[in-house]
């Protein structure tokens, strides 16, 4: 038991010395612009640039590389969700990917859905497909650095760490600062975005 705790350990060293490489950190006065920006783009009627951002987050925001951005750069820059957005992660074209995509449509009708994948699975109607590719430096990077201590597939085991990098540098590239991410086995039965209203 201490050896398993120890490799659980070890990997979440290895991923954390990652991240730390990669400059992933999110300023808390960033996080606060986000959430300022989210609250008015969901006001109907209401644009960003209807109000103005507290000098003192304005002055502190930073993007998640660290550089520093002003309130109206990312008023422009940042794409408006009102609705939170779904991004599934997967390669091939599994047959449950239908019901799983199907059922979070359902019960998000106005949430953007977002599959980075592969070829393959660029077929469904009710999700934006993206390229996995084209989000896969740090998920790279990441993979020069891995050791495989567990018991399952090395391959499986990689890309279980390596999603939540191509998770990151997607969610950096389109500006996105809140998503709900699934399985893609799994079934939304929720309408995220009133659920997260409520908290």
């Amino acid at each position: 038991m201490m050896n398993f705790a120890r490799r659980v350990v070890n990997r979440l060293k290895i991923v954390l010395n990652v991240f730390a490489r990669t400059s992933f950190s999110v300023s808390l006065a960033s996080f606060e612009l986000s959430q300022k920006v989210s609250k008015l783009a969901a006001t109907p009627g209401r644009t960003i640039k209807d109000s103005a951002a507290p000098s003192s987050i304005a002055a502190n925001a930073r993007d998640l590389e660290g550089n520093k951005i002003s309130y109206a750069d990312n008023a422009q820059r940042r794409p408006v969700f009102p609705f939170i957005p779904i991004v599934f992660i997967h390669k091939s074209n599994s047959d449950y990917l239908k019901y799983s995509f199907g059922q979070a449509r359902a019960s998000n009708p106005n949430s953007s859905i977002f599959l980075l994948g592969d070829a393959s699975n660029n077929k469904y109607d009710c999700v934006e497909h993206r390229s996995i590719v084209d989000y896969f430096e740090g998920a790279s990077r990441f993979a020069n650095l891995y050791k495989h201590f567990s018991t399952h597939g090395d391959e499986f085991e990689l890309v279980c760490f390596q999603r939540w990098f191509i998770l990151r540098d997607f969610l950096s590239a389109n500006r996105i600062d809140k998503c709900l991410y699934l399985d893609s086995d799994s079934l939304l039965y929720a309408n995220v975005t009133e659920d997260h209203r409520r908290f």
